[in-house]
C-alpha cells in the first residue's frame, strides 16, 4: 500500500472552510508538519494543507480548493491518507496498522489460527482480532503473547500458552 491512512474528517470547522480532523496517530502534532494530503475521493486526490492546528486530540486543517463550510461539508466522512515516503520512522517493534491488517496468524508450533482482520484501539493496549474458520477470536496485543511479527513473510506468531490465558472467543 502507497498511501497511510492518518485520520478522517469529522466536520466543517467555521465557516472559512477549515475541517476537523479525527486523527489515527498517537501524536496529533504530527498533523502541524502536513504539507500535502490526500483525500479518498476518486482514487487520491492530493490537496495542500494551507494551515492546521491542533486543540483536545483533534486536528483542524484548511485545505486547498475548501474555502466555505460548504466545501468542507461535502468531505465529511473522507478519510485523509499521507503518501507512505512521507510517514515517520517508526521505533523498533512497533507497525502501522494497516500493515498488520491481513497478517496470517500462527501459535508457536505452527498451527495456523487464522488471519488478521482488525485492530481495535481503546484501553490500555490495542486488541487484535483474528478472523478463523472456527470463528473470530482476539487477544491484547502484548509482548509475551506476541513472539513474532514477520511483515516479510506475513506472518504473526503467538505463543499458545499466553494467547489461551487472554483470549477471548466469538462463539
Amino acid at each position: 500500500m502507497n498511501f497511510i491512512e492518518i485520520g478522517i474528517i469529522l466536520k466543517p470547522q467555521g465557516i472559512k472552510g477549515e475541517v476537523k480532523v479525527k486523527p489515527f496517530t498517537d501524536d496529533v502534532n504530527r498533523f502541524l508538519d502536513l504539507k500535502n494530503v490526500f483525500l479518498d475521493e476518486n482514487g487520491y486526490d492530493k490537496r495542500e494543507v494551507k494551515t492546521s492546528r491542533v486543540h483536545n486530540g483533534f486536528a483542524y486543517l484548511l485545505l486547498d480548493k475548501v474555502s466555505s463550510a460548504n466545501d468542507a461539508e461535502n468531505l465529511r466522512g473522507f478519510s485523509l491518507y499521507i503518501d507512505r515516503k512521507n510517514t515517520i520512522k517508526l521505533k523498533k517493534g512497533a507497525y502501522f496498522i494497516c500493515d498488520l491488517i491481513g497478517l496470517n496468524v500462527e501459535d508457536d508450533k505452527g498451527n495456523i489460527l487464522g488471519q488478521l482482520s482488525d485492530v481495535m484501539q481503546h484501553g490500555a493496549a490495542d486488541v487484535y482480532v483474528v478472523k478463523s474458520i472456527n470463528g473470530n477470536f482476539s487477544f491484547p496485543a502484548l509482548k509475551r503473547v506476541i513472539t513474532k511479527i514477520d511483515l516479510e513473510n506475513n506472518l504473526m506468531r503467538l505463543n499458545k500458552k499466553s494467547l489461551d490465558e487472554v483470549a477471548v472467543y466469538e462463539v
